[in-house]
């Protein structure tokens, strides 16, 4: 069995699309809702007992600690059912490849979770640009007024800091957030978070943690040799934005070429045909595999 936790804030509409195509006898689906998002008309996609809305919503902030914060609090609803892997992902994700090629993956690696980090050195370029996040101190998950002028004090006055491990080795990377991990792994970080409180402190003043905090925890543990550290997600980093390019149409042949299960991102306001179109090699590719 395979649990989706699913984090979406937009377009229920496409939210749906996404549930359709990953929904299965062999999964259970978990969506959270961005707290500050009016959920109702996202309750029409519960037409299964197995599609499930997470009932510890958060407000997320981009760059904060409540996106970690959000993602392990939902392991904590889905860790005591029958599972043996959970996949992360946002409501702009869509699978690319065949759903019964992804759970022949699963099945044959039940004790395995999949995800694509970098290690901090001085080769990484990822790591170069993104020391920050640890090093300076954010307060990205509180609303006030000027707080970009306080972060930029913090940083004028405030030194350095290290990690709070200093002999951990620290992974992670842009989009590694998306990932699949087993039932150990998940049990892992949440054990982890909840015996450290000093460790929740310290990230909380980080930024963007969701894209290296439980990447770090994972792999300077007794799990690091049941992690596989490979891409899944087919994403476009253009350079021009800290997000990842909205997929289109004329993106068709490098996702598919790709050979990745899932891609990101997508939006149906700006275009729903590259969604038309995954849905027709899909299905086909379903026939062939059944």
């Amino acid at each position: 069995m395979t649990a989706y936790l699913i984090l979406a804030f937009k377009n229920p509409p496409q939210l749906a699309r996404l549930v359709n195509s990953i929904y299965s006898d062999n999964s259970e689906i978990y969506i959270h809702i961005d707290k500050k998002v009016d959920i109702r008309p996202f309750l029409f996609i519960k037409k299964s007992p197995r599609i499930h809305f997470v009932t510890n919503r958060f407000t997320i902030v981009w760059g904060g600690y409540s996106i970690t914060e959000c993602i392990i609090s939902g392991m904590k609803e889905i860790i005591n059912t029958k599972f043996d892997h959970v996949v992360l992902m946002s409501g702009q994700d869509y699978p690319v490849r065949s759903m019964v090629e992804f759970e022949e993956l699963l099945s044959s690696n039940k004790d395995i979770s999949f995800m694509s980090v970098e290690e901090n050195s001085k080769k990484s370029k990822w790591w170069n640009v993104a020391r920050h996040r640890y090093e300076n101190y954010y307060l990205s998950d509180l609303r006030f007024r000027g707080k970009r002028y306080l972060h930029k004090l913090l940083r004028t006055v405030l030194p350095k800091r290290e990690f709070l491990y200093p002999h951990y080795r620290l992974y992670g990377g842009a989009g590694s957030t998306f990932c699949v991990l087993s039932k150990e792994s998940a049990r892992y970080i949440i054990e982890f978070m909840e015996g450290n409180k000093r460790a929740a402190r310290f990230a909380r003043s980080t930024f963007a943690s969701d894209e290296f905090w439980f990447q770090t925890i994972l792999m300077n543990s007794y799990l690091k040799g049941k992690v596989i550290n490979t891409p899944l997600w087919y994403m476009d980093w253009d350079g021009s934005s800290k997000h990842p390019r909205v997929l289109t149409i004329m993106d068709y042949n490098k996702i598919i070429d790709s050979g990745f299960y899932f891609a990101r991102k997508f939006d149906i306001l700006k275009d729903d045909l590259i969604l038309d179109k995954l849905d027709v090699i899909l299905s086909q590719k379903a026939i062939l595999h059944a």
